[in-house]
């Protein structure tokens, strides 16, 4: 006589054209469908149970791209064992189109560059590009607006691929003037390519503007505010006009800072400055609520 738990159910899944399907998931359920076990088929197919008591079972048969398939009632309560092969049919429906969407890092680090998406930082939003290249890895600015890169002074800065041919405060005033909005990507080549003129030995930065490719007439506007000790105000005015090959545009940056706050913090001590700043952040509230 067979020992009380010495049943097994063997499953061959196979495709319509007669071949083996690995990797496809069979599960021995209970004929309320509830689940008992479950197994993954071999190279061949196969899927066994083993040691399984008296009773009457179902098989459930999944796999990717295949429609499910159940198996009829399998009595183990004469029989020790059960061996069935299972054709599984390919599912209608196919994949149709598929979307992927992605957000590029703020910093990318190539070979020969590094790379800064400038929309992809938050803190990049109402700034200019001066202020974003002070928050950029490597970067350092003293007071007379003279850039160094990694330690390096004498960087070259390019525009879209051009040499600027600018230096010092005039370089400071024109990267101050110039809406981080505007710029698509800046790299930074600490060792740039024999491409390059040898000037630019000790780094080169390339500011990649935006290229609007929008016929007829367009524009954008945007202002932020910010509060610390200074209260600071950044506006900006883009407008563009495309026709054919040509393409004419006007930009305009505007920052400003409260002056009063700047010529007293060269002759009071902090805490009379904070209370001046107060005091002119509570007269510019009253001043709005006066107009509105």
């Amino acid at each position: 006589m067979a020992q009380p738990d010495s049943r097994e159910i063997r499953i061959i899944v196979k495709s319509v054209s007669k071949a083996a399907l690995p990797n496809a998931t069979v599960s021995l359920l209970r004929t309320d469908s509830s689940a008992l076990r479950s197994g993954i088929t071999d190279s061949s197919g196969l899927a066994v149970f083993t040691e399984l008591a008296g009773g009457n079972y179902l098989v459930r048969i999944t796999r990717v791209g295949h429609v499910e398939q159940y198996s009829s009632i399998i009595d183990l309560k004469q029989e020790t064992s059960f061996s069935a092969n299972i054709i599984l049919q390919q599912s209608p429906g196919l994949l149709q189109d598929v979307t992927v969407t992605a957000r590029k890092p703020f910093v990318q680090i190539l070979p020969d560059r590094t790379v800064l998406n400038v929309e992809a930082g938050i803190t990049n939003a109402g700034a200019t590009v001066m202020e974003v290249l002070e928050r950029s890895p490597g970067i350092t600015i003293d007071r007379d607006g003279n850039i160094s890169l990694k330690g390096k002074p004498g960087v070259q800065v390019m525009i879209d691929g051009k040499m600027t041919q600018l230096a010092g405060a005039d370089l400071q005033n024109m990267l101050s003037g110039m809406s981080a909005s505007q710029v698509e990507t800046i790299e930074l080549m600490d060792n740039p390519s024999a491409k390059y003129d040898a000037s630019g030995n000790a780094g080169i930065i390339n500011i990649k503007t935006k290229k609007n490719r929008q016929h007829g007439f367009n524009g954008s506007i945007g202002t932020t505010y910010a509060q610390g000790i200074y209260p600071k105000n950044n506006n900006n005015l883009a407008f563009n006009y495309r026709n054919g090959s040509f393409n004419y545009f006007l930009t305009s940056t505007r920052t400003s800072t409260c002056l009063t706050c700047m010529r007293c913090a060269r002759t009071t001590t902090m805490q009379a400055r904070l209370q001046h700043c107060w005091n002119n952040l509570i007269l510019q509230q009253e001043k709005a609520g006066r107009t509105t």
